[in-house]
């Protein structure tokens, strides 16, 4: 594909991993694939929160795991990146930065996604860009809002860029700066 990407100028700016991690020779595919894409980012997925297991174990045992896809990255200029996602041990750019502590920024980024912030309740795009700092890596550009669904039970719906719950003048402008 990277002669197609190339011919049509589109660069690839991430690439996401859901695959499982005992898939044989998974980091090489991966980090080969961003490498011959030119793509400085592999956003690698984080595991849904299990509270029967608890978030500082579950974060210890992920660390463990970017610790390998940074080690097996060193040298291909590509940073290994985490999502802010719902559903996950990382719902917040707060649990991110706690997951990605024991990294640099150079290592390790954040692909922030304000929406996913939304979702969860409300975190704060100025303090979420404060927290992320240097790890900000990319922008998931979407929105959504709550609503009453024909249930009568709240719902997240996702819609068009400026009729959701993020103020993407605002956002962008914060990121400018």
């Amino acid at each position: 594909y990277v002669p197609l990407l190339k011919k049509y100028g589109v660069g690839v700016c991430g690439l996401q991993v859901d695959a499982p991690e005992d898939y044989p020779n998974l980091k090489d595919i991966v980090l080969n694939s961003a490498q011959a894409m030119e793509c400085r980012n592999v956003l690698i997925a984080s595991p849904q929160y299990n509270p029967e297991t608890g978030y500082r174990i579950q974060r210890d045992s992920f660390r463990k795991e970017l610790a390998a896809w940074i080690d097996r990255a060193k040298g291909r200029g590509i940073r290994i990146c985490v999502e802010n996602h719902m559903w996950t041990i990382t719902p917040s750019c707060a649990l991110v930065i706690d997951l990605l502590s024991e990294f640099t920024p150079n290592e390790a980024g954040v692909m922030w996604d304000p929406a996913n912030g939304y979702w969860e309740g409300l975190e704060i795009p100025a303090m979420a860009l404060d927290l992320l700092g240097d790890y900000l890596a990319e922008v998931h550009f979407k929105n959504g809002y709550w609503n009453h669904n024909e249930d009568g039970k709240w719902g997240y719906e996702w819609c068009d860029i400026p009729d959701g719950l993020v103020d993407w003048r605002a956002v962008l402008k914060m990121i400018d700066e």
